[in-house]
């Protein structure tokens, strides 16, 4: 199994790809993960089945090449595995919500921001927003898990950036 017969929507969970990501990092993270599964097939445990393996196995499995990899001082496969799983070990428990950062444009127009990987880059996301756009938005964060929660942003939280942010 490679990663150009695997679902695009697998390969995006796989690699934790974001929105915000460019064209050339992406292409890198799936030629990396393209190159890592073809070098699983020659592996004793066999090719990848996605149709039997979850995704944490599938990384479990990168994991254990990318330790045999540096034991046996195979520098390239090791940084292609490291290239997958690069935001593998930053990622939020999947049960954690997800998060956004709701605009109400001239409290009028609601508009969604993110997702974000922490609270403290929505934050900043807000600070700019404030900075860029004045108090005429409502800020609120959004938390999406089973049951959506929106909460406020305090003024403090907020005019903190005043003096980092250049208008």
């Amino acid at each position: 199994m490679t990663a150009a017969q695997l679902p695009w929507e697998r390969v995006d969970r796989l690699l934790s790809l974001r929105p915000d990501d460019t064209f050339g990092l992406i292409r890198g993270r799936v030629d990396s993960l393209h190159a890592v599964l073809r070098m699983l097939s020659y592996q004793p445990a066999g090719p990848i089945d996605p149709t039997s393996q979850s995704d944490a196995e599938i990384l479990r499995r990168v994991q254990a090449l990318k330790e045999t990899a540096t034991r046996h001082g195979d520098v390239v496969t090791a940084c292609q595995c490291e290239e997958v799983l690069e935001r593998e070990q930053n990622q939020p428990p999947d049960d954690a919500p997800i998060l956004y950062l709701l605009i109400i444009e001239g409290d009028v127009e609601p508009r969604l921001d993110g997702p974000f990987i922490s609270d403290d880059e929505r934050l900043e996301a807000a600070r700019e927003h404030r900075a860029e756009h004045g108090e005429e938005d409502g800020l609120f964060r959004l938390n999406m898990s089973d049951t959506p929660s929106v909460d406020w942003f305090t003024g403090g939280e907020l005019a903190e950036s005043r003096s980092q942010i250049p208008s």
